[in-house]
């Protein structure tokens, strides 16, 4: 492939949007719509796992190994920025799958300031990947991270928001707050409940607290209507019929669900038609969060909790988002969580604010970074 030689690159590469999960889709929108105003001058390229079809806009899609990267013919000295984004990719997938760009153009002396992560995670890792992460998170020019795992353990420079808050605005944020102040409060007649859990959450010990909670759900099922909704577009995945199975066996036959998104501007549709969203989802609660609809974030395992450590830090009990252990989970956080206050919801407006010029004065670093290379 032959590419204009006076245009310079943007490498891309982060969570991978294009498995059919909503949640990396989710960042991967977000990334590409703040670069897209780049386009004009520099070649931007993003590295995936999964490029199903050629997409025509404006950037250039690279399957994510060396060799087809390599076929590319890019001098190193043309690429002026390489932006690990959001995902939580630090784990020992990160470093067997993903970290090959960062390791190959760090041997061939590509400059570490040229090199930033945003919106990181911590994933399970092994330990002797530890001094490996240290010396990554050090070298790079800015590190941001996502929850406090990370940030506690590995002292990184920045936090910022998950990447996704890119696609936040005022005027969504306004129409999102007269629907839910009006439409919600004064011409819904019956409170609408979405959950959504991984069919990966109903296995062994945990499978009989999920559905012990999904009992206690149901037990004031006419109270509000109840819908099931999915972070996964791809049809081959059988998540419905499971959970329909399983909750037939414990008596539950009143089930619906949401049709299945076909991106995330779907998912966040379908998160506002509802008052409130249950979900073992990182992206499912930031969804809840764009669309300024309570949510609560429901664990099992230590690791989940993690996920939401950054989220529950950032807003606690000032805003409309819960996180609590599946054993701690009861009819009465339901109701509070329905019947939220309007001090939680202004906060919730207030603090998502807060983040957004957070992560300006990240990205603005990113720019500056884009200016200097400009003025050389």
């Amino acid at each position: 492939m032959l590419h204009d030689n006076k245009k310079k690159y943007i490498i891309l590469t982060g969570s991978d949007g294009g498995y059919g999960n909503l949640g990396d889709e989710f960042i991967l929108d977000a990334v590409k719509s703040f670069y897209r105003k780049f386009l004009c001058e520099y070649r931007i390229i993003i590295l995936k796992a999964n490029i199903d079809k050629e997409k025509q806009d404006g950037f250039i899609y690279v399957s994510d190994n060396e060799a087809s990267f390599n076929a590319m013919n890019i001098d190193l000295s043309s690429i002026v920025l390489v932006h690990y984004y959001g995902g939580g990719y630090l784990n020992d997938h990160w470093f067997e799958e993903k970290i090959w760009f960062y390791k190959m153009i760090s041997k061939n002396g590509f400059s570490k300031d040229g090199i930033i992560f945003s919106g990181q995670g911590l994933g399970p890792f092994s330990n002797e990947k530890r001094e490996d992460m240290l010396k990554i998170i050090n070298d790079a020019s800015i590190f941001g991270v996502r929850d406090l795992l990370l940030l506690n353990n590995f002292n990184a420079k920045q936090f910022s928001f998950d990447d996704s808050i890119f696609l936040f605005d005022k005027i969504k944020f306004i129409a999102n707050l007269i629907h839910s102040l009006i439409v919600r409060k004064i011409f819904r007649k019956k409170m609408r409940v979405a959950i959504n859990l991984r069919i990966a959450d109903f296995v062994g010990v945990e499978r009989v607290k999920y559905l012990d909670f999904l009992r206690t759900v149901f037990e004031k099922n006419s109270e509000y209507s109840i819908c099931f909704f999915s972070m996964l577009e791809n049809q081959h995945v059988t998540e419905e019929g499971d959970i329909r199975s399983m909750l037939l066996e414990f008596g539950i036959k009143d089930i619906k669900f949401h049709q299945r998104p076909k991106n995330y501007k779907e998912l966040v549709k379908i998160v506002r038609k509802n008052d409130l969203v249950i979900t073992t989802s990182y992206h499912a609660v930031l969804a809840s969060l764009y669309s300024l609809v309570p949510s609560i974030a429901i664990y099992e395992s230590e690791y989940y909790k993690e996920k939401f450590s950054g989220i529950e830090n950032l807003f606690g009990d000032r805003a409309i988002f819960k996180v609590t252990n599946i054993n701690k989970f009861g009819f009465e956080m339901l109701h509070e969580a329905l019947h939220f206050s309007l001090g939680k919801y202004f906060n919730t407006v207030i603090e998502l604010f807060k983040l957004k010029t957070c992560n300006i004065l990240f990205v603005n670093k990113i720019r500056c970074m884009l200016k200097a290379d400009a003025n050389k």
